[in-house]
């Protein structure tokens, strides 16, 4: 889950959205500007000065004091960073859609509703908003932009390629850090006590686990596997949750258990003891481990130079088009 309140607020704000008016320290060196100029182009989709503005009063927010001891030279640098910054996210926002990479109201909701958590009321959020120059519409847009990211990356990173002795040599390294006790479990996530228990009356009855997940649970990324988790230790999941699991018997489904999320059914399907694990226990979990970190090491860079070269760019503010 997303933590932090302006950093949360300000995660992705280089992905960039319309519809908000810079304030005067990002319009102060601008002041003649129309805020509606074109300052780039990705593949004829535009970026107007007044985006531009916006992000740079974002940055401004987290630091004024360093931005007001800022020469001319740095401050125009500032500007020039920042457009590259939208450029770049742009061009991989374009792919995501062109991946048909989606993301529902209801994942954005979700990730709104847990900011929302962070805050004593509704007065405290909205200050702290205005604060990061910001509002609901854009940090939730900006929430979409940023996952529809993050799914393209996963979805890119899940293709490369690992070699089985990649995969043997990294058990035999990493062996007493991957061996833990495990529960095989599915869970339902609802957001009342009172919505767990009626789905518990059902289960008793003999409704299957796997449907009611996927009518009722609020967790988007297990519902439309049944609830499934796979196989979790401990430290996977927050206390309550895993004090909860780790003491059913395998079959046994517990009543309704509140985490910081909602309220949790928790379905135990098989245990494994740690000294009775094997490679084949683990074997996805090395492959997404290496594959997550070549993606961080070179692919993810090489990938995202290749989109650049592909992409028709043109930046008024750049002394060459290429996008740095």
């Amino acid at each position: 889950m997303m933590q932090g309140c302006i950093a949360l607020i300000l995660l992705i704000f280089l992905l960039g959205n319309p519809g908000w008016e810079p304030t005067a320290s990002a319009r102060q060196d601008h002041l003649v500007a129309d805020s509606s100029e074109v300052l780039a182009t990705v593949n004829g989709e535009k970026i107007t000065r007044r985006e531009v503005e916006l992000r740079v009063d974002q940055r401004v927010s987290m630091n004024p004091k360093a931005f007001e001891k800022m020469d001319e030279k740095n401050r125009k640098a500032l500007m020039l960073s920042t457009l590259n910054r939208l450029i770049e996210g742009r061009i991989v926002l374009q792919e995501a859609a062109k991946e048909g990479v989606q993301v529902s109201d209801e994942e954005v909701d979700r990730v709104f509703e847990n900011l929302r958590r962070q805050f004593s009321s509704e007065k405290e959020m909205e200050e702290m908003l205005k604060k990061a120059k910001t509002s609901i519409e854009m940090n939730k847009k900006d929430s979409r932009a940023y996952m529809m990211t993050r799914k393209l990356e996963a979805k890119m990173t899940k293709q490369i390629v690992i070699s089985e002795n990649d995969i043997e040599n990294y058990w035999e390294q990493a062996r007493p850090y991957l061996t833990r006790d495990l529960v095989k479990a599915k869970h339902i996530l609802v957001k009342t006590e009172k919505e767990a228990a009626e789905i518990r009356e059902k289960l008793k009855k003999g409704e299957k686990f796997e449907d009611l997940a996927k009518q009722y649970s609020q967790d988007t990324g297990t519902k439309n596997r049944g609830g499934d988790l796979g196989w979790i230790s401990k430290e996977m999941m927050v206390k309550e949750f895993s004090e909860a699991a780790f003491s059913l018997k395998v079959g046994e489904i517990s009543p309704p258990v509140k985490t910081q999320f909602g309220y949790h059914l928790i379905l135990v399907e098989g245990k494994k003891n740690k000294d009775d694990q094997t490679l084949e226990d683990h074997r996805e979990q090395i492959r997404t481990n290496l594959q997550q970190e070549r993606w961080n090491t070179s692919e993810r860079k090489e990938w995202l130079a290749s989109l650049k070269a592909k992409a028709k760019v043109w930046n008024k503010l750049a002394a060459a088009p290429e996008v740095k």
